[in-house]
């Protein structure tokens, strides 16, 4: 048996189907819920990246000026990064191909190999 919890209601599923239709709808209503702010982890996995991708290029010149106002800071987030995900998206869907670059550029400072 599987406890689960979906917008505050709770669901025992009792066998992998209902697992699995668990899964799909938290899938949908995930990705409905693109207003508002996520955290910098839910901005990562969204485009399918990792921690070190989305801080190399918010502490590149070109990353941060062009994240300046999507990143919410740290002292006004409870203690870490948040984002607002429409603007987020915007801008993603628009330089996707320069963000890359800029990490690439960044990586071997921020992250040198050993």
């Amino acid at each position: 048996m599987i406890d689960m919890k979906i917008d505050s209601h709770h669901y025992t599923a009792l066998d992998d189907e209902e697992f699995a239709e668990y899964q799909r709808l938290k899938s949908a209503i995930s990705h409905e819920n693109l207003h508002g702010v996520w955290s910098l982890r839910q901005a990562y996995k969204y485009i399918g990246k990792d921690y070190k991708f989305m801080q190399c290029v918010l502490h590149s010149p070109d990353g941060h000026e062009l994240f300046k106002k999507v990143v919410i800071p740290s002292d006004k987030a409870h203690g870490h990064y948040d984002v607002f995900a429409d603007e987020f998206i915007d801008i993603w869907e628009k330089h996707k191909a320069d963000l890359v670059l800029i990490a690439r550029r960044m990586r071997p400072v921020l992250y040198p190999d050993k």
